[in-house]
């Protein structure tokens, strides 16, 4: 499939979310991506059209930084979980880190007793690293 174009900054429509990607030639297969604001039933399909579009260029491998992510909707948490399990079963090593989630953010995981399901770090440099396998 040929490659799409990923713009390093999108916002969601309305505004509820900011996403900034980073992507670097030292890191293959992974995308970093900086989350601010709320994950809304807006922003997702914003969400999963950027996560197609990584896939499409070859970074299946996604480092979110939630810090200051305020909260998730249950279709946003769908799709993380979806795409985690998903790429769990395609390849053998992490797909998503979480990166210092936000206390509202941490407890919806918690509470649904998904955190499990994703390595959670406070350090970007060490998420890179684990999903790198370092």
């Amino acid at each position: 499939m040929p490659k799409k174009k990923i713009e390093p900054f999108t916002r969601t429509p309305g505004g509820d979310l900011e996403i900034n990607v980073d992507i670097r030639e030292e890191w293959p297969g992974i995308a970093v991506l900086r989350l601010r604001g709320a994950i809304t039933p807006r922003a997702v399909p914003v969400l999963q059209e950027l996560f197609k579009k990584l896939e499409l260029n070859g970074r299946e491998q996604l480092a979110l930084v939630l810090r200051h992510a305020e909260r998730i909707c249950s279709s946003g948490l769908a799709l993380l979980v979806s795409y985690c399990t998903r790429k769990g079963l395609e390849q053998d090593k992490a797909s998503i880190a979480l990166i210092d989630p936000s206390h509202q953010i941490a407890f919806t995981l918690k509470e649904l007793g998904v955190i499990s399901l994703f390595p959670v770090l406070k350090d970007e440099n060490k998420a890179i690293d684990l999903l790198l396998g370092k």
